[in-house]
């Protein structure tokens, strides 16, 4: 089975919050580490000072690369799909209700002994090239690695399709493996 990453599309809206350290500390803290976040709270977004004179929101508007936000339209059309890989937060933009996926499903795909790791001084510094167990199947549709869970998502072969099956936009894939 395929993996990817994802980015998000340059072209569309790049949204984020109003600069508060208390919104910054909750999504750093809570919706980074693989885990059910703690608190539920709803968070007002903002466009970001890079993009704001782009005036398009996409399917999946860039926010966050922790986990994947929605769009209610596409909340519809494929939450069903991907409730099985975390838990959906409220968001708010403008008079827009959106849902944070926040990635909780943690999967062990990582060869650790073949991996190569960026070192410096002694200290892993970063991962040089991913290498994964030689049995990927029926995997999620977007999950986090085990002992990686402070690395963005991966999404499976399953979800890029899903997503070029409805035409969504806002992301691009890179093939990993």
């Amino acid at each position: 089975m395929n993996l990817y990453k994802y980015s998000f599309d340059e072209r569309f809206l790049f949204l984020t919050t109003k600069n508060s350290r208390a919104d910054a500390t909750y999504i750093r803290k809570q919706l980074s580490i693989g885990e059910s976040s703690i608190e539920s709270r709803t968070l007002k977004l903002i466009p970001s000072e890079n993009s704001i004179r782009k005036s398009n929101i996409a399917d999946f508007p860039a926010f966050f690369s922790y986990g994947l936000l929605l769009r209610q339209n596409t909340f519809d059309l494929i939450g069903s799909f991907l409730c099985d890989s975390g838990e959906f937060i409220k968001m708010e933009y403008k008079d827009e209700t959106l849902y944070y996926l926040n990635t909780t499903k943690v999967i062990d795909v990582v060869n650790f002994d073949t991996t190569e790791f960026n070192v410096f001084e002694g200290y892993l510094t970063g991962i040089k090239k991913l290498y994964f167990h030689e049995e990927l199947y029926d995997l999620p549709m977007i999950f986090k690695m085990k002992n990686l869970e402070n690395q963005p998502p991966l999404v499976s072969e399953k979800f890029v399709e899903l997503v070029s099956q409805y035409k969504l936009t806002g992301l691009k894939f890179y093939k990993i493996n």
